[in-house]
C-alpha cells in the first residue's frame, strides 16, 4: 500500500518547506509514500526524502525541456536513489522516462484500455520507444481525446465517462 502525496496548490517558497511538508506526512502514516514533485528544487528534496523509510517513490515534475528526464536518471544515480520507484505521469513523460529507468506510469487511459496501457508499459520497459508511439497513437490517444471534449475539463471528462459506463 502507498499514498501519492501532492504538494499544496500554492506550492512552496523554498526546498525546505517542500521537504518538511512531505517528511511530516511520511512520518505520520504507516504505508509507503510516493511524492509528487512539481517544482524546480526537486533533486534536493528527493535526496533528503529518499533517506526516509516510508518514502518509496516519486513522480518528477512534467517537462518538455530536452534532456530533462536524462537529468532525472543521472540525478538518481548521482544521489544513490535508484531504490525509489520512479513513476512517469502520462504517456509523453513515460516515453522519455521508462527507457531511462522509470518503472511505472500513471494515466487515465488505464481505466478504459488497460491492455493497451500494459502493452505501452511493456514496450517502455524494453526501451522500444517506436512501439510505445504505435500503441499510443493507435490505442491510447483515441480514448484520451475524451479529455478535450470540453476545453478546461481535462481529467473530469474521463471521470464522467466512467460514471456513464457504471464505473
Amino acid at each position: 500500500d502507498a499514498a501519492i502525496v501532492f504538494p499544496p496548490p500554492d506550492g512552496f517558497p523554498d526546498s525546505e518547506g517542500s521537504f518538511v511538508f512531505f517528511r511530516e506526512i511520511a512520518k505520520v502514516i504507516n504505508i509507503g509514500v510516493v511524492v509528487f514533485l512539481r517544482h524546480e528544487f526537486w533533486p534536493d528534496v528527493l535526496q533528503r526524502l529518499g533517506e526516509h523509510q516510508n518514502v518509496i517513490g516519486f513522480l518528477p515534475p512534467l517537462s518538455s525541456t530536452p534532456g530533462f528526464y536524462d537529468n532525472v536518471a543521472a540525478s538518481l544515480d548521482k544521489l544513490g536513489l535508484r531504490h525509489l520507484l520512479w513513476i512517469a505521469e502520462n504517456e509523453s513523460a513515460a516515453m522519455m522516462s521508462l527507457p531511462l529507468g522509470a518503472k511505472a506510469y500513471t494515466t487515465a487511459a488505464a481505466a478504459f484500455v488497460p491492455s493497451a496501457c500494459q502493452d505501452f508499459w511493456r514496450q517502455g520497459m524494453r526501451g522500444n520507444v517506436d512501439a510505445m508511439r504505435t500503441v499510443t497513437k493507435g490505442r491510447i490517444d483515441p480514448v484520451l481525446r475524451i479529455r478535450s471534449y470540453r476545453p478546461g475539463y481535462g481529467i473530469s471528462g474521463a471521470k464522467t465517462a466512467l460514471e456513464l459506463l457504471g464505473g
